[in-house]
């Protein structure tokens, strides 16, 4: 046989190289077209969160103005129980109209205007006279 010629060796080592390549070319692709499969679900998802993200805050604007709503109903329910209280309590003390010391006042015994049976002069105890019936008509 012949021995081979350093344009056929070179040409192999060219066309081994070449097969090398295409064989990475094509491995290349396979790879290049699983990402853009990725790239696809991912964006897909991406797109999905976004969705949610917006559904949230439109909900959450509904809770926080109910809420707000709720918020300002419980201070108005406050405000009128603490004006219903305090105008409970003006009106309890505008129905005796008086101080205090005027109630005491009132409430006290009246003193007799005279005397009603015979008077100690000396201290000793005196009984009271039997109280007259009236004539029976």
């Amino acid at each position: 046989m012949l021995p081979a010629s350093p344009v056929v060796t070179a040409l192999k080592e060219i066309q081994s190289a070449q097969q090398q390549h295409t064989a990475s070319l094509h491995e290349n692709n396979q790879t290049l077209q699983q990402n853009a499969a990725l790239l696809q679900q991912d964006s897909l998802l991406l797109l999905s969160l976004r969705q949610s993200i917006t559904d949230e805050r439109v909900d959450v604007k509904k809770i926080s103005s109910q809420l707000s709503t709720l918020i300002a109903k419980v201070d108005s329910l406050q405000n009128v129980m603490m004006s219903d209280v305090t105008s409970s309590v003006r009106r309890a003390n505008a129905r005796y109209g008086l101080s205090a010391a005027m109630r005491k006042r009132l409430v006290r015994e009246p003193k007799p205007l005279g005397p009603l049976g015979p008077v100690s002069i000396g201290g000793a105890p005196l009984t009271a006279p039997a109280a007259v019936a009236a004539p029976e008509s």
